[in-house]
């Protein structure tokens, strides 16, 4: 099974960086980072990773994905713990890893750009964005990450909204897309050096 979602994500992550037209586009995005961007994205990983910790030691409720409950009840296997994103599911191996990455480096201004549009397009005031935010940090748990996580993602939809207020989706897909290549590249180095 894990080979299985290891190759479609794959595949997936490859067409959205390197799609007709996609890897000039993503490089656009890519040359607009700046020092400020990933020093916020850092903060906002803390906060959303301490976040995500807090509510999963608060709760064992928490520390479940309902997706991949449900999961396990059709198909009788498994307890419906969320450990990890889908995204990620190779990782464990390490040569593997150390493609992947950087392929999904590429791939990330593309994905945050079709979220921003998708959850921020539109927004009208605080109270819309909060709602947009909490959907975009729950609709990760389809990524098979615990329930607590995808509730803490709601703060970095929140800084995204911020960033939206101030410039549209052009500035919220340009901090949506710093925010996960610094995560990545974080993974990246955890990855590579353990």
């Amino acid at each position: 099974m894990t080979i299985a979602l290891t190759a479609i994500v794959g595949v997936l992550v490859a067409h959205a960086a390197f799609g007709k037209n996609r890897l000039r586009e993503n490089l656009a995005i890519i040359r607009q980072y700046r020092v400020r961007h990933v020093l916020t994205s850092l903060l906002v990983a803390a906060a959303v990773a301490g976040a995500a910790y807090g509510l999963i030691a608060a709760s064992p409720v928490f520390g479940k994905n309902p997706v991949l409950w449900l999961i396990s009840e059709v198909f009788h296997a498994g307890n419906g713990n969320g450990q990890a994103n889908l995204v990620f599911s190779g990782l464990n191996w390490k040569w593997y890893a150390v493609v992947f990455l950087p392929v999904l480096a590429l791939a990330l201004p593309r994905l945050a750009q079709v979220e921003e549009v998708r959850y921020r397009t539109g927004t009208r005031n605080w109270l819309d964005g909060s709602l947009r935010s909490l959907r975009f940090g729950l609709v990760h748990m389809f990524m098979l990450i615990p329930f607590g996580a995808s509730l803490a993602l709601t703060l970095a939809g929140l800084w995204f909204t911020r960033q939206y207020f101030k410039g549209g989706t052009g500035r919220s897909t340009l901090y949506h897309a710093a925010f996960n290549t610094t995560v990545v590249a974080v993974l990246f180095v955890v990855v590579v050096f353990t």
